[in-house]
């Protein structure tokens, strides 16, 4: 049989890791990233009142720092 290889950010019970994702403030995320950052859905992302920039329904953005300002204002 051998020795079980580790591989890392991979789980031998089928589950899978996330990385840590971090952004700088002034970056610019869309729903996808925001939602992937917080372990949210994108619908749920949508929900949040988290100010966002949005010419269209299908193109929001989101800035880094304003997520974080949100994530501040829940945790007090």
């Amino acid at each position: 049989m051998g020795i079980p290889r580790v591989v890392p950010g991979h789980r031998t019970d089928g589950l899978e890791t996330q990385q840590p994702v971090s952004y700088v403030p002034e970056a610019i995320l869309t729903q996808e990233q925001v939602a992937q950052w917080l372990g949210v859905s994108t619908r749920t992302v949508r929900k949040l009142r988290i100010r966002r920039w949005a010419s269209s329904r299908r193109l929001v953005r989101y800035l880094a720092k304003h997520v974080l300002e949100y994530l501040e204002d829940q945790a007090k």
